[in-house]
């Protein structure tokens, strides 16, 4: 089967979720026997980081940039403009989006030219989240087209069936993530060096923003500040709550216990992962801006650390409690958050047992040709 992957991210200019699983996905359905093109945005840097990829000779599929400039206010434009000409000329057996956004544009192809059959992954807040009346629009004429659906979660089916998707065009797949030992040795000075003697080292990994929880868990820290004095918190990423969560460290009496890392480049990121004692990210829903999954749950896992999440939109199921990690009820209560992390400080036999059960999720279930395998079956099956 010849599949063209459509995405707007993709790992050679982003590091985010969906330029991660957008490289996962093409991984695990080349390594499945399928035929793969990647397509996404291009035009000025994104173009100029394509060429570099290309000449790296980083991957074994082909991918093609569309041109345009000025994405975020003209994406629409440039996706109708570039793409039904390339899939015309490519003819691929089946398309799998990794978001709705280019979607639009495939359905606007010529009605009397062959259609193949169109797969639609779904996440969470590009479902959910309050958009623009335009974007709406769009996003509606999706939910009604006779698209594939492929959800990670049994709450975005859900999501999906309330906004009238049928449940035949529903189909589940696994969550997974790259190989870890497929990891870079880059490293970042200083990331989580052991000079503060800290017994239990807690991380977090993810964008700064307020859904994800970093104030909860930084108020959870001060209330286990006299149990747990030598508990360090070290926060990877960066984002617009960043200052806010810095000066809330200070008002806790926390900072010398905190670190803001920043950004640190996906290839440096193993390195953190396997220096923490557990991982913690409690998000909670901001109106509709919601953790669709989570793949830094399994990320975390894969690596052999316990998990500590919420019961919030689809971040509920990317932890299983008792088995890779604990869940925390209301992901607003510092209490709760205090309470679960103290059962993880206190017992390291817990702790071992709850990374062992995320590395072997990983291994049974969480590996790209796992996902390939039922992307692939899925689309076999509407064809």
């Amino acid at each position: 089967m010849r599949l063209d992957i459509v995405t707007p991210d993709w790992p050679a200019w982003s590091d985010g979720g969906v330029a991660t699983l957008s490289r996962v996905l093409a991984r695990g359905l080349f390594e499945r026997g399928a035929g793969v093109r990647v397509i996404t945005r291009g035009g000025g840097p994104r173009a100029r980081a394509l060429k570099q990829e290309r000449k790296a000779n980083e991957c074994p599929w082909t991918v093609v940039g569309v041109p345009g400039r000025s994405w975020r206010n003209k994406g629409h434009r440039h996706w109708l403009r570039g793409l039904p000409a390339l899939v015309e000329a490519a003819r691929p057996d089946a398309l799998v989006a990794t978001t709705w956004e280019p979607v639009p544009a495939l359905l606007a192809r010529d009605p009397q030219a062959d259609s193949p059959p169109i797969a639609v992954l779904a996440h969470g807040r590009d479902i959910t989240g309050q958009a623009t009346p335009a974007r709406d629009q769009q996003r509606e004429q999706v939910l009604r087209a006779p698209v594939l659906w492929l959800v990670m979660t049994h709450w975005m089916r859900e999501e999906l069936l309330q906004r009238g998707v049928a449940p035949h065009r529903i189909h589940s797949i696994p969550a997974a993530i790259e190989d870890p030992a497929d990891s870079g040795e880059d490293t970042v000075e200083g990331l989580l060096d052991s000079s503060s003697g800290a017994p239990i080292r807690m991380l977090t990994v993810g964008r700064l923003v307020r859904r994800k929880g970093h104030d909860v868990t930084l108020r959870a820290l001060a209330l286990l500040a006299d149990r747990c004095p030598a508990l360090l918190y070290e926060v990877v990423g960066d984002g617009p709550d960043r200052a806010r969560l810095e000066r809330l460290a200070l008002e806790l009496g926390i900072s010398e216990r905190v670190r803001f890392r920043g950004y640190v480049p996906t290839s440096a990121l193993d390195r953190a992962y396997r220096a923490a004692d557990l991982f913690v990210m409690v998000p909670r829903q901001e109106g509709g801006d919601t953790e669709g999954y989570g793949l830094v749950y399994l990320e975390a896992g894969a690596r052999g650390l316990p998990v500590i999440g919420s019961r919030s939109a689809g971040a509920a199921e990317a932890v299983k409690p008792g088995v890779t990690g604990l869940r925390v009820d209301d992901p607003t209560s510092p209490s709760s958050v205090a309470s679960v992390l103290d059962q993880l400080v206190q017992d390291s036999a817990l702790r071992f047992r709850l990374g062992e059960g995320g590395r072997q999720r990983f291994e049974q279930g969480g590996r790209a040709h796992h996902l390939g395998s039922s992307v692939l079956s899925a689309l076999q099956a509407v064809s």
